[in-house]
């Protein structure tokens, strides 16, 4: 039998060398990637962005639409008439204190007494028609809190028109005008308290900007 030329010792000196290889290709392989990166894939970059800390991250701000609040038609017909009541009993001031003061002053002006009478009656029973017509409306159901604030016109509304006969009855006297003078002062307090009621409503539900 023929005896093996190989080296008996062979595999002493060879298996150092084997694992001298595998931990040189251990040690290129992993220099060779990207320090802290994960395998990248086709079309990933293999470099991540990490936030460090202590640092705040600024979010995009959102712009979040205000709420629309729809006002019902009836509060807005409501609203609208007290703006117009209110409007009127500005003017009925303006036209009550001119023609008065026209008459306090007829060496001057020249107004006559049958005009001034004519005028003041005339006045008169418009702020009658609008104390009746004020009695018809009424604040709408979809706007309860208006209630109690509609409530607060009524009685200057009433006093309006019977200051307004009273000046009227002041100026067909025989007095010096001490009649109607008194009646005016009082017609000027019941309208500045009817536009202050009045206002409130409007505060407490504005119109909707046109």
């Amino acid at each position: 039998m023929q005896e093996s030329q190989l080296d008996p010792k062979f595999g002493r000196w060879a298996l150092p060398l084997v694992v001298f290889a595998m931990v040189a290709f251990t040690w290129i392989f992993v220099n060779a990637l990207s320090p802290g990166s994960p395998s990248a894939g086709p079309g990933v970059t293999g470099r991540t962005t990490a936030t460090q800390p202590g640092t705040a991250t600024t979010a995009t701000p959102t712009t979040v639409p205000p709420p629309t609040t729809t006002i019902a038609p009836a509060v807005v017909a409501y609203v609208t008439e007290i703006a117009n009541r209110k409007a009127a009993v500005d003017d009925f001031l303006t036209r009550e204190d001119q023609i008065n003061a026209e008459w306090d002053n007829k060496e001057t002006t020249g107004l006559e007494f049958k005009v001034a009478r004519q005028q003041l009656r005339d006045l008169r029973d418009e702020i009658i028609a609008f104390r009746d017509l004020f009695k018809t409306v009424a604040p709408p159901a979809e706007a309860p809190a208006l209630g109690p604030l509609h409530v607060e016109m009524g009685p200057p509304a009433d006093a309006l028109a019977s200051a307004a006969a009273r000046i009227v009855d002041g100026i067909e006297s025989s007095d010096k005008g001490e009649i109607r003078h008194a009646a005016l002062e009082d017609f000027r307090n019941q309208a500045s308290a009817f536009v202050t009621a009045a206002q409130r409503v409007l505060d407490a539900q504005p119109l909707p900007a046109a």
